[in-house]
């Protein structure tokens, strides 16, 4: 019988203090993974249909106008999910994640993936009439995704543990999280609407709807949902500078305590003045603009190779699809 290889020195034993370690912050690391690859896959995705829409040959100004709206939304559509995923997942609790933790990342890298790869019908085939229902089925599976993602998490902070340090973080990130959940309820109901639409347009199309173009009506859909998306990526911010001044007195006070503490060994019953505190909070905000300016090197660096990627692969397929169009047709 094969025996177990003895313990090697380099190897430690994992430890129940590691274990926690991992626990502390492994829900966190993996919804930014997730995210970050599936906006990786989105960006590459944006810039194949870009060089589809630049190839597209003998198209009315409605239809530009359509595609351009329908980029630029989805555009936004990534933007909005992705900084709501930065800015919120620090709050996520300690726990290992479930199905439904594993399954709606992937949901929501699909429909962004989507998104854009219905607008590439010239390298995908699609005929351009089917484009407007495919990218409104596309942008309701994005809405369901975004919905059920805010409501996830917002359970997930809402129930799970907390000190009472943090539970006041808590409390104001939940409650703002309201807001998230009207925004992303009202993007589901937009999407439903745009298939609504596109499916029954032949019976829809009677009284005020008979003046309007299909373009035209899409443009009308098409209209709100930017001003959604920028509003979210807006709210997206001020979420992010109150969880910061919110972090920051979280810091603040838990310095204080400290000093507090330090002062009571030696028996003494009052509050000394923290000068210290200073000193504390400065050489962590130090310490984190060091962790920042050594990140910028390698994020810089992958930037410009994702950047160059991007127009690469621009460029050849939008020669490839020029060169595929007879002379008689450019």
């Amino acid at each position: 019988m094969d025996r177990m290889p003895p313990h090697s020195e380099s190897a430690p034993a994992i430890s129940p203090a590691v274990l926690r370690r991992r626990h502390e912050t492994y829900l966190t690391e993996h919804y930014l993974a997730a995210h970050i690859t599936a906006v990786n896959v989105a960006l590459a995705t944006a810039g194949l249909s870009v060089a589809s829409l630049l190839a597209t040959t003998r198209a009315s100004s409605g239809d530009v106008a359509v595609l351009g709206a329908f980029w630029l939304a989805s555009i936004l559509s990534v933007a909005a999910a992705y900084s709501g995923t930065m800015i919120g997942s620090i709050m996520l609790p300690a726990y290992v994640p479930g199905v439904r933790d594993l399954l709606l990342p992937l949901l929501l890298g699909l429909s962004e993936f989507l998104l854009f790869a219905v607008l590439a019908y010239k390298v995908t085939g699609l005929a351009r009439g089917y484009v407007p229902i495919a990218w409104w089925s596309a942008f309701m599976v994005f809405g369901v995704a975004v919905f059920a993602s805010v409501r996830r998490a917002r359970r997930l902070v809402a129930t799970e543990a907390y000190t009472t340090g943090a539970q006041k973080v808590r409390r104001e990130y939940v409650e703002r999280m309201k807001v998230d959940l009207r925004g992303t309820r009202s993007i589901l109901v937009m999407g439903i609407l745009g298939v609504v639409f596109q499916v029954g347009y032949g019976r829809l199309h009677t009284r005020w709807l008979a003046a309007l173009t299909p373009n035209q009506v899409n443009l009308v859909l098409a209209a709100p949902v930017l001003i959604m998306l920028a509003g979210g990526l807006r709210t997206h911010h001020t979420s992010a500078v109150l969880l910061r001044a919110s972090l920051a007195g979280l810091s603040g006070r838990q310095s204080h305590a400290r000093l507090i503490r330090s002062s009571s060994r030696h028996g003494r019953t009052y509050i000394r003045r923290p000068t210290g505190s200073g000193a504390v909070i400065g050489s962590s905000a130090t310490t984190s603009q060091n962790r920042q300016s050594a990140a910028t090197p390698t994020a810089l660096a992958l930037a410009a190779l994702t950047g160059a990627a991007a127009t690469a692969a621009v460029l050849a397929v939008a020669s490839k699809i020029r060169a595929s169009v007879p002379p008689r047709t450019r």
